[in-house]
């Protein structure tokens, strides 16, 4: 790692990470000494990693791909309030729809999902009971910005994610002959619905809920719950669910 510290904000690197935090098109961001080592640890490449002028790099690390960073221009880049002093730019993982659905799991479809840090905690779930993967439809929250990263605990970097449009979700799945299920109120109970062991699993915004035209399609489920309240948050239908498609399987 260069002995000198990048002083300026504009410096070429860090406008680049800039750039990826709030685009997260081709390239992402990783921040914090878990995140990155779990994803060097995994075989990503760093494209860069910044470091604050008082820590140190992570062992192993490129010095050709590795800089120190001023305190005021690290401040720029940083995402959290207490940052950990290390962040970097990734390739962006790419995943297609197909292959996700070729594999013999359950698959869970988020549409309309606009709150990053439901979708990272769904993302976690479906690594956590071995789902073949995730699926993030049109409106939904881009599971690889840093809040959702933050979210998943870095669980999107290991489960396979795919960004696909309604019409190509419901035509792979046609053509795929996999069964949809949808979280729907007023729906029979999920304990009463006998859910096949690969079935993808869509969950709606809490405001707008499941989008017609998969709506018309779906087998519909719910999730009882007292008078009390009117609906769960969807990280936690989805946790709830997701553990009775894992408990029949």
């Amino acid at each position: 790692m260069p002995k000198d510290p990048i002083t300026s904000s504009d410096n070429q690197w860090l406008k680049r990470l800039r750039r990826a935090a709030e685009r997260h098109e081709e390239e992402i961001v990783l921040e914090g000494p878990k995140q990155i080592a779990d994803a060097l640890e995994r075989g990503l490449r760093p494209i860069a990693i910044l470091v604050h002028e008082s820590r140190e790099a992570p062992p192993g690390t490129d010095d050709r791909t590795t800089f120190r960073v001023g305190d005021r221009p690290f401040r720029t880049i940083a995402d959290t309030a207490t940052s950990q002093g290390i962040v970097a730019l990734f390739e962006r993982p790419r995943h297609e729809l197909s292959s996700i659905l070729d594999t013999p799991a359950p698959v869970v479809a988020l549409d309309g999902v606009q709150d990053p840090g439901n979708v990272g905690a769904i993302v976690r779930l479906a690594a956590a009971f071995d789902l073949a993967g995730v699926v993030a439809l049109s409106g939904t929250a881009d599971p690889f910005s840093p809040r959702a990263l933050r979210g998943s605990a870095g669980a999107a970097l290991t489960t396979p994610v795919a960004l696909v449009p309604h019409d190509a979700f419901l035509g792979e799945c046609i053509r795929k002959g996999r069964e949809i299920v949808a979280a729907i109120p007023g729906a029979p109970p999920i304990g009463d619905v006998t859910l096949p062991r690969d079935a993808v699993l869509v969950l709606g915004s809490e405001g707008r809920g499941v989008a017609d035209p998969i709506r018309d399609v779906a087998t519909p489920v719910s999730i009882p719950t007292s008078v009390r309240v009117e609906s769960l948050n969807v990280a936690a239908a989805a946790a709830i669910i997701i553990w009775e498609l894992a408990r029949t399987r």
